[in-house]
């Protein structure tokens, strides 16, 4: 399955929802408000999904080295 996000007028958003229906998919609307949040929630799964799926540990010499590129230190 594959998501597409489009951005369209409200009053032409029926045309595109009996489009969708038409060729078997599914539809969700969200408000423009509610994009950010969504997008940003879906991206952490996907982050955390990939974490579970890989082994192994991260050295703590190699956390320093990735907060160091944003000027953290420890």
């Amino acid at each position: 399955m594959s998501t597409a996000i489009i951005k369209i007028d409200y009053d032409k958003l029926s045309y595109v929802k009996r489009l969708i229906r038409k060729l078997k998919g599914s539809i969700e609307v969200i408000k423009d408000k509610q994009l950010e949040g969504v997008l940003e929630d879906r991206w952490l799964n996907k982050m955390i999904d990939e974490a579970e799926n890989e082994s192994g540990e991260v050295s703590p010499d190699e956390i320093k080295k990735m907060f160091a590129k944003d000027g953290i230190t420890f």
